[in-house]
């Protein structure tokens, strides 16, 4: 059975149980809870404002058979925009490669051709970039025209493959915003619903998959888990809301190794355009659960947005999101790969011009 099948059959048994025995059924979201005390907001951590970095993508590529007549190494590259300026890439490897747009949301790749038959292939690219704290003032972005794609409302209220918005989705969605007028008081109730009923919760098996579904019948995950739960009830009340994907940069040291990856979503509203969101990391700091609805710290890295990508040459079906380098080998994927992030920063500055 298909995943997306799955899906399905799962959706239909939860509107059974909403139809029979009344939403309170439904264990896995049950209805909401008064929220929990908010903190003040001259006891929020404000983040660094602006943050210069260096970061280094490395991959290393096991064994293509040498009778494979492509190999192929798709590494995202990260975008320019509101929160994010890239200023210079650099590749360490002789791979031939090429830039390769993604159609959906105008997200890019570097392509690189591997050599058949080699034991070990190394490709490195470092980024250097710097991340700038998101405010209402700073709207106008200066995306060029291949990111025109991720600003456009309108292509970011369609379902993904493991995050629909009907069914299920969208009566809860309107349980919790019950009551509710306005756009963004609706888009505050979910965050809240978010942060207070999931667990940040890494063990066994079934997180990180992003599944709206998972996530509402475990109530726990990783970030993934978070955001489709946040994402698929946005987007069942017709608010545009944005997947966005990449890595965290530690805060208690200037350099060293990135163990993994972290993903967050941005919601629209039609007097301030985009709204950062971060619930994960909001349930795993409360003192910042004000400013994570509306915030986004400069502790991070952007490189894809968007669920179900698929970039041109890729013939192994979507990816479910894109941070880990993907390779094929005539069309099939490969796993043997090996990835290694790290960073270096060259200048932090705070609102009062400190660094």
């Amino acid at each position: 059975m298909s995943i997306r099948l799955l899906a399905n059959v799962r959706g239909v048994t939860a509107l059974t149980v909403f139809g029979i025995l009344g939403a309170s059924a439904l264990a896995g979201c049950r209805p909401p809870v008064p929220a929990a005390a908010v903190v003040p907001a001259d006891q929020v951590i404000r983040p660094v404002e602006t943050r210069k970095i260096s970061f280094r993508y490395e991959v290393e590529v096991e064994e293509v058979p040498a009778t494979a007549r492509r190999a192929l190494l798709w590494v995202p590259i990260p975008p320019s925009g509101r929160e994010q300026t890239v200023h210079r890439i650099r590749i360490d490897g002789g791979a031939p490669h090429v830039e390769v747009p993604e159609p959906r949301f105008g997200n890019r790749a570097m392509r690189f051709e591997l050599t058949p038959g080699v034991p070990t292939q190394n490709i490195a690219i470092e980024f250097e970039l710097t991340r700038h704290a998101p405010s209402p003032a700073a709207e106008a972005n200066p995306l060029g025209e291949v990111n025109a794609k991720v600003d456009d409302p309108g292509a970011w209220l369609a379902p993904d493959r493991l995050v629909p918005i009907d069914g299920f989705v969208d009566e809860l969605a309107r349980r919790i915003t019950a009551g509710e007028v306005e756009r963004e008081a609706k888009a505050r109730a979910i965050y809240d619903y978010v942060v207070r009923e999931m667990s940040y919760d890494k063990s066994g098996s079934g997180w990180g998959n992003g599944d709206i579904y998972w996530a509402c019948d475990t109530k726990r995950g990783n970030c993934t888990d978070f955001h489709s739960l946040f994402i698929g009830c946005a987007r069942a009340l017709g608010i545009p809301t944005r997947f966005e994907m990449g890595v965290p940069i530690p805060t208690d040291r200037s350099s060293g190794e990135i163990a993994g990856y972290h993903c967050w979503a941005q919601f629209h509203l039609e007097d301030r355009g985009w709204v950062p969101v971060d619930a994960s990391e909001a349930h795993k700091y409360p003192q910042k659960r004000e400013f994570f609805f509306g915030g986004h710290d400069t502790d991070r890295i952007l490189l894809s947005a968007g669920r179900d990508l698929v970039f041109e040459g890729m013939r192994s079906g979507p990816m479910n999101y894109f941070v880990y380098p993907h390779v094929e080998v005539d069309g099939e994927k490969w796993n043997r790969v090996n990835r290694r992030f790290s960073y270096r920063d060259i200048h932090k500055e705070n609102r009062d011009g400190v660094s």
